[in-house]
């Protein structure tokens, strides 16, 4: 059994079963991370306050058959700021479970604390897929409008127009 206290930011929680939760944090000591939270969404949690996305907390994790979340304090709520919704789903989906990514957290720790701006462009640039050097993965044409999650690739105005794939919007 490993124990691990570490800072983490709330990516989003999705409800399993009857009253527990998987929670997706980003974490300081192990990147990020899916961890079981047992009876969060009874009325009586303590937990479920703390883990609300965009928080950054002070968790207590254990591994053994799986990640536990055990505790979480609240070490700053955040305003939930609609713009923070697409670059912490990239993270999320970006992102290798149980893969450290120390740069990666305090840009996050710093822009949550308002000190830098996150937007779905310095997001991608911090995961390898910066729009500033993109070309469009069908003509090779730039400016790049969107990016691909299916593909993982940029596409122009012209050629993401006809598609139906779900894309995000990257152009300033």
């Amino acid at each position: 059994m490993i124990e691990c206290v570490t800072e983490a930011i709330v990516l989003e929680w999705t409800p399993t079963g009857e009253a527990d939760a998987r929670v997706h944090l980003f974490t300081e000591a192990w990147g990020r991370v899916v961890a079981r939270a047992t009876s969060i969404r009874k009325i009586t949690s303590k937990l479920s306050s703390h883990l609300q996305p965009m928080n950054i907390v002070r968790t207590r994790l254990v591994e053994q058959n799986g990640i536990q979340l055990v505790d979480a304090l609240t070490g700053r709520k955040n305003l939930h700021d609609p713009k923070l919704v697409i670059p912490l789903q990239l993270i999320k989906a970006l992102t290798g479970e149980g893969e450290r990514d120390w740069e990666l957290w305090q840009f996050l720790k710093l822009g949550l604390s308002g000190k830098l701006i996150i937007d779905t462009r310095s997001v991608l640039a911090r995961l390898g897929f910066d729009p500033q050097f993109a070309t469009c993965a069908f003509c090779n044409k730039t400016p790049v409008r969107v990016f691909s999650l299916e593909d993982l690739h940029f596409y122009c105005a012209g050629c993401s127009a006809g598609h139906q794939a779900s894309f995000i919007y990257v152009e300033n």
